[in-house]
């Protein structure tokens, strides 16, 4: 079932249970504008996240045309390196990979 959390999101959000027993959320971490797209760590069944991290942030358009960084997926590798794709500005299919690792760095 769907439970709330305290990510704030705008658009699409996919989710991976990590080999290690944690779990992975890509999303956009703006109320209102499908950019960035970050990746949040939980240790604790999606109930908290305690790592957050943008995977891109980088906008490249024009200053008037806002970035649109959307419908994130995310898998795991089986040598644990983590996938990420999205929709870049509806032109492209972005991409990004890291491990939990890096991921965990940004735990506050």
């Amino acid at each position: 079932p769907s439970v709330a959390t305290e990510l704030t999101h705008h658009a699409g959000v996919d989710h991976w249970k990590l080999e290690s027993g944690a779990s992975v959320v890509v999303y956009n971490a703006s109320p209102d504008t499908r950019f960035p797209v970050t990746a949040a760590l939980s240790t604790d069944d999606s109930a908290t996240f305690i790592a957050v991290r943008n995977i891109d942030d980088e906008c490249t358009r024009d200053k008037d045309i806002p970035c649109d960084y959307s419908y994130p997926s995310i898998m795991q590798h089986s040598d644990g390196t983590i996938w990420v794709t999205y929709t870049y500005n509806h032109e492209a299919i972005g991409w990004a990979h890291f491990n939990e690792a890096w991921l965990a760095e940004a735990i506050e």
